[in-house]
């Protein structure tokens, strides 16, 4: 497994300017606040092969997940079971949007 943790800048995020957030880090403020995160996994799975799994949070909003299968055999496996995942997630009391992607 590889994971890559990395705070997504002021500039990406789309609710604040870099320069508030730069602004607000400098005055102390926001602390309380929840950050902007991306985190990408890589995943060796001897059924599935690699996926690439990619969480993005944002203020206020939903975990997003993407899941990037590598082999077209495991994105098929992974459709199947993504609803019943999400209904999972759901009942524990997790927003997430979930989504199936494509690895380029």
């Amino acid at each position: 497994m590889t994971m890559l943790l990395s705070e997504i800048s002021g500039k990406d995020a789309r609710d604040d300017s870099l320069e508030n957030s730069r602004s607000r880090r400098e005055q102390g403020e926001g602390n309380g606040d929840a950050s902007d995160w991306r985190a990408e996994v890589q995943v060796h799975l001897p059924a599935l092969g690699v996926i690439d799994i990619i969480f993005r949070t944002r203020r206020d909003a939903a975990l997003q997940v993407e899941i990037k299968p590598a082999e077209e055999s495991a994105r098929d496996s992974i459709q199947v079971g993504l609803s019943s995942f999400r209904e999972r997630l759901s009942s524990l009391g997790i927003e997430v949007n979930l989504a199936l992607g494509s690895r380029a």
